[in-house]
């Protein structure tokens, strides 16, 4: 499965909803093949590691917790990140988004 690198996603917002939930607003490059339906999220030495899914628009892709996109073209995701760092992984890097 192809995830997007952490310089693909913009606007990227991590708002506290209590101790042990996030919001996370992001947008992703434009493309014309290609869509985001989410990530995919795993816990690994105390982070919370996301993997943001590349999805060709003629599939359907799963993910641990699905997007919500706004009319602006933002994209959504609600995660428990347990109280520590939350950061974006991907084959090529890694990006710390919280704290």
């Amino acid at each position: 499965m192809n995830h997007y690198e952490p310089d693909q996603l913009s606007n990227i917002s991590v708002e506290a909803l209590d101790e042990t939930r996030s919001k996370i607003r992001y947008r992703v490059m434009s493309e014309t093949l290609y869509y985001c339906p989410g990530a995919d999220a795993e816990r690994t030495d105390g982070e919370l590691r996301l993997s943001f899914v590349r999805c060709p628009i003629n599939k359907k892709c799963s993910v641990t917790h699905a997007a919500e996109r706004d009319a602006s073209g933002e994209n959504t995701i609600v995660v428990d990140n347990g109280g520590g760092p939350i950061v974006i992984v991907s084959e090529h890097g890694r990006r710390q988004i919280h704290p």
